[in-house]
């Protein structure tokens, strides 16, 4: 599923169940949407190519998720150009030729502000670095808890 919108209000993902779908970058989901809060809540992803979020929203929060056996691609791979918030998922069993088989997060600038807490990130694979989380750039602010 691509989401994107790039007027008015953000995204909301919620409650949905995303299996074995393919694409080179979310296999699940690929959003972005500008100036945008894109929220993704309460869903599963399973067994999904390409990786199961890819996310490049300003705001961008991914509360509550299970993010399991994916190929080709992080469970979750995120660019974000201002806040990203990361709490209570689970992300397990993914793999990727790439970096950071359960979790990639690009930061590109430094005003960027990363709040990663009470996540289970355990179990995945990359050829490149970080099998589990892999984090690349400056930002202002990370916390991981």
């Amino acid at each position: 599923m691509t989401v994107g919108n790039g007027g008015g209000g953000g995204i909301l993902i919620a409650a949905n169940t995303f299996i074995g779908n393919s694409a080179t970058s979310g296999g699940g989901i690929f959003t972005s949407s500008g100036g945008n809060t894109n929220t993704i809540s309460g869903n599963i992803f399973e067994q999904n190519s390409g990786g199961a979020i890819y996310g490049t929203a300003s705001v961008l929060n991914i509360i509550d998720d299970l993010i399991v056996n994916g190929t080709s691609g992080s469970g979750i791979s995120v660019t974000p150009t201002t806040l990203l918030t990361l709490v209570n998922n689970t992300i397990s069993g993914n793999s990727t030729t790439g970096n950071g088989g359960g979790l990639s997060v690009s930061v590109g600038g430094t005003v960027e502000i990363l709040n990663v807490y009470n996540n289970i990130i355990w179990g995945n694979s990359a050829s490149g670095n970080g099998a589990d989380v892999y984090l690349a750039g400056t930002g202002s602010k990370k916390t991981f808890l």
